[in-house]
C-alpha cells in the first residue's frame, strides 16, 4: 500500500533525527555531497608543520646557493656595465663598481682587458669577471657536495 502522507507536510520518518543532513551520526564533520557521486566524503584533519625543525644540511646548502646567486648577479651586472661602457660617474654604476671590488679583487688582471672604443664610449671586455664567476660557482658546488657526502637519496 502507498504512503498517504500529503506532499506539503514533511514525513515524520525523515525529520526524526536532530542531526543535519550533512552531519553523520558519529559526530565527525564531513564535506557536502559531491555532485558526481552524491556521497559524503570525510574531512581530513590538517597537520601543522613545526617551524625551525628542518635539516641543518638542507639549510646550509640553500644558504650557499643563495650566496652564490647573489655573487653571480653582482658579477654579471659589473661585467655588462664594463662591456657596454657604463658611465662610472653615475651613482648606481659607481656603487656597483665600488662595492663589488671585494668579490672580483682576487681575480683582477689574470688575463688583462680587451679595450675598445665606439664613439665616445670606452668599453672593456673583462675576462677576470668571467673567471671569478666560474671559480665561485665551482667552490659553491664543491661545498654543497662536501655537505652531502653522507646524504642518502
Amino acid at each position: 500500500m502507498k504512503n498517504k502522507t500529503p506532499i506539503n507536510q514533511p514525513n515524520s520518518q525523515q525529520n526524526s533525527s536532530p542531526v543535519p543532513p550533512n552531519q553523520p551520526t558519529n559526530g565527525n564533520p564531513t564535506h557536502p555531497p559531491t555532485p558526481l557521486t552524491n556521497q559524503l566524503t570525510p574531512m581530513i584533519p590538517f597537520k601543522k608543520k613545526k617551524l625551525g625543525h628542518g635539516n641543518i644540511k638542507i639549510t646550509l646548502r640553500n644558504f650557499i646557493w643563495y650566496i652564490l646567486g647573489f655573487v653571480e648577479v653582482v658579477l654579471v651586472i659589473k661585467f655588462f656595465f664594463k662591456l657596454f661602457g657604463a658611465n662610472p660617474t653615475n651613482s648606481f654604476v659607481s656603487f656597483v663598481y665600488r662595492d663589488s671590488n671585494f668579490i672580483s679583487q682576487p681575480f683582477n688582471n689574470i688575463f688583462g682587458f680587451a679595450h675598445f672604443t665606439v664613439g665616445t664610449t670606452h668599453a672593456i671586455f673583462d675576462t677576470s669577471l668571467i673567471i671569478a664567476g666560474v671559480i665561485y660557482g665551482l667552490v659553491a658546488w664543491g661545498l654543497v657536495k662536501l655537505i652531502n657526502i653522507n646524504h642518502k637519496y
